[in-house]
């Protein structure tokens, strides 16, 4: 029996956000309407078997503890210390926003009936990360507002729309698809272009055009942070 296309989606734009700011992933997987009905469990990462139609693993972004760990040495290397989680927490974050972005897009409706329709686990992680930095509502509020803009111009994107489309199709016909063959179908929607492990944070935040236009931070931005 096929796997559900909407799935495939979801999953395809949590793959193509971890390739896209540099994090290593291993593999994503989506079962059939047959296997989830079996109750077929999938393995996590950490070695847990979990039900669900589909999951994505890699390196952690922003792992628990959620909120920032202090930070010895000068002001100066507190401050950068700081800004080094700021750019952890929010790369996370439209990651956890990215799975039901991604599928809105495809099916064409509001990402917050996508969220409502699939996106629990997402959203509980979400919610844990918020509450670990103690934002008042104001901040809150605004860092929200912020994730939901970089991650629909990141979704609608002309590039990260084919990225995400192309590995939801592969998904689709195999089921499982390793870091290495998604990682190749972003690029090519890229024109071959890859993102340097935490190029990002060194000229975090992004802007709205950035990231419509397809700007990819080079190694030599990181090398000059």
């Amino acid at each position: 029996m096929p796997r559900r296309r909407a799935t495939c989606h979801h999953e395809a734009g949590h793959a193509f956000v971890r390739w896209f700011f540099g994090f290593k992933t291993d593999r994503a997987v989506v079962q059939t309407a047959e296997e989830i009905r079996a109750g077929k469990r999938l393995r996590g990462r950490d070695g847990d078997l979990v039900i669900c139609h589909g999951m994505v693993s890699g390196d952690p972004i922003h792992d628990r503890p959620f909120g920032p760990w202090p930070q010895a040495g000068s002001p100066e290397q507190q401050a950068a210390g700081l800004r080094w989680w700021f750019y952890r927490r929010d790369v996370e974050l439209i990651n956890c926003y990215a799975g039901f972005h991604a599928e809105a897009h495809y099916r064409r409706i509001d990402p917050a009936a996508a969220m409502l329709g699939g996106g629990g686990a997402d959203m509980e992680r979400f919610s844990a990360i918020m509450n670990a930095w103690l934002l008042d509502k104001a901040n809150r509020k605004e860092l929200e507002a912020k994730v939901d803009a970089w991650t629909r111009a990141l979704v609608r994107s002309p590039q990260g729309s084919a990225a995400i489309r192309s590995i939801a199709e592969a998904l689709m016909t195999r089921g499982r698809l390793s870091g290495a063959q998604m990682a190749a179908l972003c690029r090519e929607a890229y024109g071959g272009r890859e993102c340097e492990f935490e190029a990002w944070s060194s000229c975090w935040p992004p802007t709205l055009t950035q990231i419509r236009c397809g700007y990819i931070p080079s190694a030599t931005a990181l090398a000059a942070a």
